[in-house]
């Protein structure tokens, strides 16, 4: 045991940082988690509803995590576990935190749960309703609220493309601009004619004496 937590003392709500169906609502999908999600071998193996984690996987599989909790009303027991190299590298291109890690963490729980009773869920906070199988804020039980961001269309775009019915018909190629055409070169400029020369002037008719 690397370290034990005392017991907590008696909660004072004003110390509260977190709001209470913030908590609620969160630990409601790290439950989902263990329920039906990347970790459901965790409630099937070992048979409790009070589980809650994630599982965690790093680029080409470097790192495999899965850090849960056992929720109890005296605190409960958390454990992470992890596997990789001293020296980062791929543990293989087909594992994962839930193929990997997570085996170890339902080992350790298996033994450290022993005879510990299982907690029943928490009680739902003010300010939380129930939307068919999740829980939402109340404010926005009528359905107004992103339910999803589209994830599953970048998944499985085959099945998004059938499922939006036929693709419009792409639109005709418009065709290629012509370039304009080549200029006509300017026409040269004419030149005037050079005036006519003075005629030559006639000889004297007489000669004048001085």
């Amino acid at each position: 045991v690397v370290f034990e937590a005392p017991a907590p003392p008696a909660r004072d709500e004003a110390l509260r940082v977190v709001p209470a169906r913030n908590v609620f609502i969160t630990n409601s999908l790290l439950n989902d988690v263990a329920r039906y999600g990347t970790a459901a071998r965790a409630q099937g193996q070992l048979g409790r509803g009070d589980l809650y984690g994630k599982t965690g996987t790093t680029n080409d599989a470097v790192d495999a995590w899965f850090a849960g909790f056992q929720a109890g009303p005296a605190g409960g027991l958390v454990a992470v576990v992890w596997l990789g190299h001293d020296e980062p590298q791929s543990l293989g291109s087909r594992e994962s935190g839930g193929g990997l890690a997570l085996p170890v963490w339902i080992a350790y729980m298996a033994q450290a749960l022993k005879g510990v009773a299982v907690a029943p869920p928490p009680e739902p906070p003010e300010g939380v309703s129930r939307l068919n199988d999740d829980w939402v804020y109340s404010q926005w039980a009528d359905g107004s609220f992103v339910a999803g961001v589209g994830l599953d269309e970048a998944v499985q775009p085959a099945e998004a493309a059938s499922a939006a019915g036929p693709a419009l018909p792409s639109a005709a190629p418009l065709p290629a601009r012509s370039a304009p055409p080549a200029s006509s070169p300017a026409p040269a400029a004419a030149t005037a004619p050079a005036p006519p020369a003075p005629p030559a002037p006639s000889p004297a008719s007489g000669v004048h004496r001085p």
